[in-house]
């Protein structure tokens, strides 16, 4: 049985209709139909009289090689089995190639590289008495880095504020600082390792400071939490993470009466003529 129109020869936008194929497998008449582009398709006269106008290839995105989508240049298209938005490899001013989904050429703008010039990793850099040790939070805005100070002790520093060297250390520089170079270089301050002065300044200041991130020495906050630590006699001991600042505090201060006011303690005991006097 044939069909009672006979299609071929007859033009459906970019679709000419060879022959009729039989029917499908809900018995509606197939019609084989040669696309512009050289591609066989098959169709019912229902789909070509819908607007069916092409085998597929009209659907197809443009091609894009040569084109310059900010950093990147199209090379060449990427094949692959499965379905879905055509892929491109591209090449970047660096050098660098990446594939990139054909929906996404539009908004990705190199291989990668323009973020790591805004964030460059600086693990195992030194500024000033700080190095660099890993990476501890990273944002599209800002990312934060644990460093060591050459005095032992561990902090914790943005980006900006290493690379514009407003951080130069733990706090330890900016304690020296406040201290007389007679006072810091009297080689009687100086007992087992351990500055006298320092501790004192420590034990004696309860202000807050702001060349840290919480205005805490010893407690830094970092992953959502404020964690607390105490440097002594040339080796740095965790204390623990804590919810709040006050907690961490509290444990940094009980440290410090722990390691510094013990040995200051014994220190006086043994050289009382060194204690201070409290009236002044």
């Amino acid at each position: 049985m044939t069909p009672r129109v006979d299609l071929t020869g007859q033009r459906y936008g970019k679709l000419t209709v060879l022959s009729c194929a039989g029917k499908n497998q809900k018995g509606k008449y197939l019609w084989r139909c040669e696309c512009d582009c050289g591609n066989i398709t098959h169709a019912t006269a229902n789909h070509l009289n819908s607007g069916l106008k092409s085998c597929g290839c009209s659907r197809l995105p443009a091609d894009k090689v040569g084109r310059k989508f900010g950093r990147l240049t199209v090379i060449s298209r990427v094949d692959h089995e499965k379905k879905g938005p055509w892929i491109w490899l591209c090449k970047c001013t660096c050098g660098g190639e990446i594939k990139v989904n054909n929906n996404y050429l539009y908004s990705i703008f190199s291989c990668g590289c323009i973020l790591q010039e805004r964030h460059p990793d600086l693990t195992g850099q030194k500024f000033e008495r700080l190095t660099v040790v890993s990476l501890l939070e990273s944002k599209k805005t800002h990312r934060i880095w644990l460093c060591k100070c050459d005095c032992g002790n561990e902090t914790t520093a943005s980006t900006g504020k290493l690379t514009s060297n407003s951080k130069k250390s733990c706090g330890c520089l900016e304690l020296k600082n406040r201290l007389t170079a007679t006072d810091y270089d009297r080689a009687d301050n100086l007992v087992e390792n351990t500055n006298i002065s320092v501790i004192q300044g420590l034990l004696s200041n309860n202000k807050l400071r702001r060349n840290n991130t919480t205005g805490v020495t010893g407690v830094s906050f970092a992953r959502g939490k404020y964690w607390a630590s105490i440097g002594f006699q040339g080796k740095q001991y965790w204390l623990g993470s804590f919810e709040t600042l006050e907690e961490a505090t509290k444990v940094r201060r009980n440290a410090e009466l722990e390691y510094f006011g013990k040995f200051l303690d014994n220190y006086y005991d043994e050289n009382p003529d060194k204690r201070p006097n409290d009236n002044g």
